[in-house]
């Protein structure tokens, strides 16, 4: 195994570390049929660490099946947490993986408002309008003015950062990927000077960039004091007794397809056991990036590149 390798295995056991046992962890307490989600959970687990022994196998495209697998789960027997942070953490993880400058939709994802049992922060709208934002940037570097340019960045990256701030005020920035954003928007910026322009009038009606804070643009290099609240799940007024998608559903992930029986919903808060998800194949694999992305990883899944 090459040094490189190593060190992004070793990167990812450390974003793991962070993120587990939390609330973007699966969890089986509240679901329709909590002893049907463990047992696809640990499939799913056992598949991932298979995958992983495969002759040229990556951990990336292990990590993003099995994630795939888990979104399945949630359709299967935990229907009813589909809003929650973790199916909302987990659907985010796989749509930047797949294609991190073009965040598609997933079912269930972003979350409507007002949804019962749902995250305290949306973050699919976060980062559905951080990464629009971002995609800016390709019109920026267009700019045969170089004074232009640089304005237009400056509104790029504040937008983009402003996104978790406008959506999910009070937050815990570390959470959302901002760090990265900020980072990055450091790095561009740098060479170029400040960012003096960051006003309404000029990042969006110069350059018809908004933001989700309320008319605020944020400098990345003078952000505001650090969020400090977690994430957690709140109840709504209601909770879901019917699946959401449907009792048979029919969804596609990396050019497969899926039909998912949902377990049925019973008064007593129980249901009866559910046929598991089968899939067919329709194509190649899309393109998978850099496993930098993802933001937790079974340790199991881990374990096993590190023995290869």
């Amino acid at each position: 195994m090459s040094g490189t390798f190593l060190v992004s295995v070793i990167a990812l056991l450390s974003c793991y570390s962070v993120q587990a046992q939390n609330v973007t962890t699966p969890d089986p307490e509240g679901c329709i049929d909590p002893t049907a989600f463990v047992t696809c959970l640990s499939t799913a687990n056992t598949t991932a660490i298979e995958c992983a022994n495969q002759p040229n196998a990556t951990v990336t495209a292990c990590e993003v099946q099995s994630l795939v697998d888990e979104m399945l789960c949630y359709y299967s027997s935990c229907w009813n947490k589909v809003y929650t942070c973790a199916y909302q953490y987990i659907t985010s993880e796989y749509l930047l993986a797949i294609d991190r400058d073009h965040i598609q939709s997933a079912p269930f994802y972003p979350a409507p408002a007002n949804s019962p049992d749902s995250c305290s922060c949306n973050l699919g709208n976060s980062l559905i309008n951080a990464t629009k934002n971002h995609d800016t940037l390709y019109t920026c570097w267009g700019m045969s003015n170089e004074t232009l340019a640089h304005e237009c960045q400056c509104c790029v990256y504040s937008a983009a950062v402003s996104a978790s701030y406008g959506i999910c005020p009070g937050t815990e920035k570390d959470i959302l990927g901002v760090p990265t954003l900020v980072e990055e928007g450091q790095a561009n910026i740098a060479a170029n000077g400040s960012c003096d322009a960051l006003t309404y009038d000029v990042c969006y009606g110069q350059f018809g960039i908004p933001t989700a804070d309320n008319g605020t643009y944020v400098d990345v290099n003078n952000l505001p004091p650090n969020q400090t609240q977690t994430l957690s799940n709140t109840p709504g007024t209601s909770s879901l007794t019917s699946p959401p998608g449907g009792e048979t559903m029919t969804v596609t992930f990396l050019n497969k397809t899926y039909t998912v029986t949902a377990a049925p919903y019973q008064a007593n808060g129980t249901a009866a056991s559910t046929a598991p998800a089968t899939s067919t194949p329709t194509g190649a694999a899309m393109r998978i990036y850099p496993e930098g992305f993802l933001g937790s990883i079974s340790t199991a899944l881990i374990i096993a590149f590190l023995l290869l």
